[in-house]
């Protein structure tokens, strides 16, 4: 039920940025190649960890996996840089502005993770990785 919930709001979240005036164009519930346009994400869980919390709860962390790409075979590498930080900085504070994800967790944190490049139909792709935690007590006694 929460990895569910959890993952539904981060769509949600991403669906808001894209199209008309917004910075993606492109976002997709799972990881692929291969957009009609860029900058475009992709997202996926990537790890559940819980720990007793209480005779009655436990602690569970939802970690999800949010990839933002964008081609720089046409942009360039530095410009390419340049929105892919524009892109991350709006989704960290979408983000820090709905840290319980619309009650979805009880806390959820966003970090940038990593970078890199990978080679698909469009040519050279710069990605940026970031790293949303979601929290969330759940009741274990029904």
């Amino acid at each position: 039920m929460g990895l569910a919930n959890i993952r539904s709001k981060i769509k949600e979240k991403l669906d808001a940025k894209k199209g008309a005036g917004q910075p993606l164009v492109d976002v997709f519930d799972y990881h692929k190649t291969g957009f009609s346009g860029y900058p475009s994400a992709t997202f996926e869980p990537s790890e559940v960890q819980s720990d007793y919390e209480t005779s009655t709860q436990n602690f569970r962390k939802h970690i999800f996996r949010i990839v933002i790409h964008q081609e720089i075979e046409k942009v360039g590498r530095s410009k390419a840089i340049d929105i892919l930080c524009d892109v991350l900085d709006q989704l960290m504070d979408d983000f820090d502005k709905d840290d319980t994800l619309g009650g979805s967790a009880d806390m959820s944190k966003a970090v940038p993770l990593m970078w890199g490049v990978y080679e698909e139909g469009a040519g050279l792709v710069l990605y940026a990785e970031m790293k949303l935690e979601a929290d969330k007590s759940v009741d274990i006694t029904n």
